[in-house]
């Protein structure tokens, strides 16, 4: 068994325990009308390289994908997850980056335990996500940074085994990844000069290249910035701009 397709199957509610353990399968299409997916129904599919789940699953059940450590997709989980059960990503060697949705309010047991090749966590909860037992066993956490929003930092660090990473605030890397803009800030450019207006003090502004790259940052202290950028590579930017009460406002600009 080398693919899956349901996406036909518009009755189906449910897959059952360990339907789909331990089969090649290298890829897994989902229909819209699933409610459940049962523990481990792809254990173990070493070869799995794409899976797409419906906005419908709101919890990745005991075991669902622990072992499948082809898959490299770092979005795998859904904006709809609230529960990440134990051992759900066990294993999974080979991942490098990984995104925790917005919506995620627990992580079980040993959910991540094993992926040994993390080189970055993004959380995006607001609110930090209860935790099972050694959720992270196996990861050199002191190693790897954990994004998470700037108002949120002293909470992460607070908390325990989030506490184990090196927790960094998370900066738009890509286009979509850009936030919604704060209605008083502005930011657009004339000429070649980038203009970043307010109707508070703007404590700071930092351009990124569409790939990340720090190109310029400011600490103008006033309602207004004026920066440079005819030595910018590309035309497309990533503007972050944080006033003085700390608020921010996310922009990506067409020069």
């Amino acid at each position: 068994l080398t693919s899956v397709d349901l996406t036909r199957c518009d009755a189906l509610t449910t897959i059952g325990m360990y339907a789909f353990a331990n089969t090649p399968a290298t890829t897994i299409a989902l229909p819209q009308s699933l409610a459940e997916v049962g523990e481990g129904a792809f254990f173990y599919n070493t070869a799995l390289g794409e899976i797409s789940f419906p906005e419908s699953i709101t919890t990745f059940s005991d075991f669902l994908l622990a072992g499948c450590n082809s898959y490299q997709s770092n979005d795998v989980i859904g904006e709809n997850v609230t529960n990440i059960g134990d051992y759900t990503f066990y294993n999974w060697d080979q991942m490098a980056s990984f995104i925790i949705p917005a919506n995620v309010e627990y992580l079980g047991t040993r959910a991540m335990a094993g992926m040994t090749g993390l080189a970055e966590v993004k959380a995006k909860p607001m609110t930090v996500p209860a935790l099972g037992e050694n959720v992270w066993e196996g990861v050199d956490q002191p190693s790897v940074p954990l994004k998470v929003a700037k108002g949120v930092i002293d909470d992460y660090k607070a908390a325990a085994q989030w506490q184990e990473f090196r927790i960094e605030r998370d900066v738009p890397t890509a286009i979509d990844d850009v936030v919604a803009t704060a209605a008083d800030v502005k930011a657009y450019f004339a000429g070649t000069e980038l203009i970043v207006t307010a109707n508070a003090d703007i404590a700071s502004v930092s351009v990124y290249s569409v790939g990340g790259v720090l190109l310029n940052r400011v600490t103008p202290m006033a309602p207004e910035a004026r920066l440079e950028t005819m030595n910018y590579q590309g035309k497309v930017y990533i503007v972050n701009v944080t006033l003085a009460d700390g608020s921010n406002a996310t922009f990506k600009l067409l020069r």
